[in-house]
């Protein structure tokens, strides 16, 4: 048996299937290939799914993955309708596999699994090729995918319109400017005490001169 035979069988028969692959390693005398595949670990329900999904719907697992390709280079160049097209395709190969893993006994919890790894197929390389192996243990986390998509379909916002001040921010103004002339007004008051205070001191001192 290879590996890639042992991740086609059902989870039911993945541990027993491991172990008698690793004893048959070990009897041959290929220790450390026995170590390995005694580390591999049963696939949960829904990277079981994955997995026979990625080869009972190859073409279509390919045709995500080629369409995942091409969103990113359009991204880089900014071809808004080369994004468009692989967008589209992305989405429909999508939901062609999301009905297989549905058909393969898939609950609501494992598509949303199911969805998550394609999404992280059509976003990254490395995750598509994880998805092609047909290897899973687990389903992928979809690392910048809304971001992604974010950068990829919002549409261009329009520019802001010029707005006059609000009504809290012209309260303010007009209470700044009451505080300006307040200020103003005692300023002149002090001045007007001072000078007072001024001639009267010269006032007293003529007064003792005499």
């Amino acid at each position: 048996m290879t590996v890639d035979e042992l991740y086609a069988l059902p989870g039911g028969e993945f541990v027993a299937a491991r172990d008698a692959m690793a004893r048959e390693l070990v009897k041959a005398g290929k220790k450390e290939d026995a170590a390995a595949v005694r580390a591999l670990r049963r696939p949960t329900q829904a990277a079981e799914i994955l997995n026979a999904v990625a080869r009972s719907e190859r073409p279509t697992v390919d045709r995500l993955v080629k369409a995942g390709r091409a969103l990113r280079k359009a991204l880089e160049k900014g071809d808004r309708a080369k994004v468009e097209a692989a967008r589209d395709e992305i989405s429909s190969a999508t939901d062609a596999l999301l009905e297989a893993a549905r058909a393969a006994g898939g609950t609501d919890r494992v598509v949303n699994d199911v969805t998550a790894t394609l999404q992280a197929a059509a976003a990254d390389a490395t995750a598509a090729d994880l998805l092609r192996a047909g290897r899973l243990e687990r389903p992928l986390d979809p690392p910048g995918f809304d971001a992604l998509a974010g950068l990829a379909f919002a549409a261009p916002k329009p520019p802001a319109k010029p707005t006059g001040p609000s009504a809290a921010e012209l309260q303010a103004t007009k209470e700044r400017e009451r505080r300006e002339r307040r200020l103003a007004a005692a300023r002149e008051e002090l001045r007007r005490a001072q000078e007072a205070s001024r001639k009267a001191a010269e006032a007293l001192a003529e007064l003792e001169r005499e």
